[in-house]
């Protein structure tokens, strides 16, 4: 059954107040036109949303993440070296995350003939650990002073 592309979170209000009046999910799902479990994904999505409203939680949006390196107000409450070990901890965080790709793009670069002009940051990182990333956070102004060698 082909159908025009629809988001199915347009049809939210639509959807739960027919759950509401006793219509069944795969009921609801021919009436509009969407598959039985892309109902029901909603219905749970919109159950657990509810959970949390009750509870008296916020619900964030994905926006609220922290950006670009920013300290959350939470961590910017402790000391200068709690700081700094956010700080660190985070940018191995990253680190790991793009060890995958860097490795994915040498066996690309290798069986195309290609090679490196130079190391990545990432290799070097690794291989000297974590003094590398804590002399570069120990040059930035925003830490000055902070005693970064027992970390």
């Amino acid at each position: 059954m082909s159908r025009k592309y629809r988001h199915i979170s347009e049809y939210e209000t639509k959807i739960i107040s027919m759950v509401n009046q006793g219509y069944t999910l795969r009921g609801i799902g021919n009436k509009l036109g969407f598959m039985y479990n892309e109902i029901q994904n909603l219905k749970t999505r919109y159950n657990k949303k509810q959970i949390i409203v009750e509870a008296g939680k916020t619900l964030k949006k994905k926006d609220d993440r922290v950006k670009n390196g920013d300290i959350p107000p939470s961590i910017e409450k402790l000391d200068k070296l709690a700081q700094i070990r956010y700080v660190l901890a985070s940018k191995e965080r990253y680190i790991k995350r793009l060890e995958p790709e860097v490795e994915l793009m040498r066996d690309f670069l290798s069986l195309t003939g290609k090679k490196l002009s130079r190391q990545s940051n990432i290799r070097s990182y690794t291989n000297t650990g974590i003094n590398t990333v804590s002399a570069k956070c120990a040059d930035s102004s925003k830490y000055q002073g902070a005693d970064i060698t027992n970390i």
